[in-house]
């Protein structure tokens, strides 16, 4: 018998590409108008719609996890979406404003796309490797603060000590995964959940004022480091994991040659990266003097 899968499409503005198994969500439904063809992610059994700001594509996650019934859970953006084709080697590929009939095909072939979800028990992006330690790339990325991660990684292992060396391997080298997109098999998505949103939790209860410095949506960058974590974890215990590119749609002209002349994980690429967390350090240290010469 077939599995039951369901791949959520976290949306807030219109789209063009539905991929197979998936249902349109739109996250923060309760903070926004309707949006034509999706559903809201204010549930009837359980809902954090109105914490999209801050928990991001999360608010979907949420919905699925407390008002939907699968075998496989799946989570993209509207112009994020899984390949389902490890054969690519690059992290991730950047289209414009559509996605090529080669890809359009692939991720909308069911037949293609359940033979491979069915053939493991997680799928996720390829890591991209950022050139430096996870820890440090977050306490770098502007809005996100070193105290912030610091409290998060405390969180992990004072909750779940289960998790610490999977915590702390993931967190000292460079590959990262991120856009919290995934496809679980439900008993795996539903321990994931649990664990998340406990931690995301109790981080909004004890996490101190930010102000100015944090950023929206802090949460859902967290998530993204969390799921590194879990991942890990995973497959230290032997949950099959396959990995596969990411494909962005919509990106700018920018972004496209960026991508052509810097391609993810070459050597000039890290050191484009390397002088960008240089100055966003430079502009966390610069905004936090500001504050603290008006007080």
């Amino acid at each position: 018998m077939s599995c039951d899968i369901k791949i959520f499409m976290c949306a807030h503005k219109q789209f063009d590409v539905i991929p197979a198994f998936t249902t349109v969500i739109q996250g923060g439904a309760a903070l926004n108008s309707p949006l034509e063809g999706a559903i809201s992610d204010a549930g009837k059994s359980g809902s954090i719609s109105e914490k999209n700001p801050d928990y991001c594509e999360l608010t979907v996650q949420y919905y699925a996890w407390k008002n939907e019934n699968a075998d496989y859970y799946g989570f993209c953006h509207y112009r994020r979406f899984l390949s389902f084709d490890e054969s690519i080697s690059k992290p991730y590929l950047v289209f414009g404003q559509k996605l090529s009939k080669k890809f359009l095909d692939r991720i909308k072939d069911e037949i293609s796309v359940r033979k491979f979800i069915e053939s493991c028990d997680v799928v996720v992006p390829k890591p991209e490797d950022m050139g430096c330690d996870v820890a440090t790339q977050y306490s770098l990325a502007p809005g996100c603060t070193k105290d912030d991660f610091l409290l998060f990684r405390k969180l992990i292992e004072d909750e779940f000590p289960f998790l610490s060396e999977a915590a702390e391997e993931y967190f000292s080298q460079s590959k990262q995964y991120f856009c919290n997109m995934f496809v679980m098999k439900k008993d795996i998505f539903f321990d994931y959940c649990e664990k998340l949103f406990h931690l995301l939790e109790l981080f909004d209860k004890i996490k101190s004022p930010g102000g100015k410095i944090r950023g929206d949506r802090v949460d859902g960058f967290l998530a993204e480091r969390f799921l590194g974590v879990y991942v890990l974890f995973l497959r230290k215990n032997g949950k099959s994991i396959r990995e596969v590119a990411r494909l962005d749609v919509g990106c700018s002209f920018k972004k496209r040659m960026l991508y052509k002349l810097f391609p993810p994980e070459s050597n000039i690429r890290f050191k484009l990266k390397k002088i960008n967390n240089d100055q966003s350090h430079l502009e966390e240290i610069n905004q936090k003097e500001s504050n603290n010469g008006k007080g």
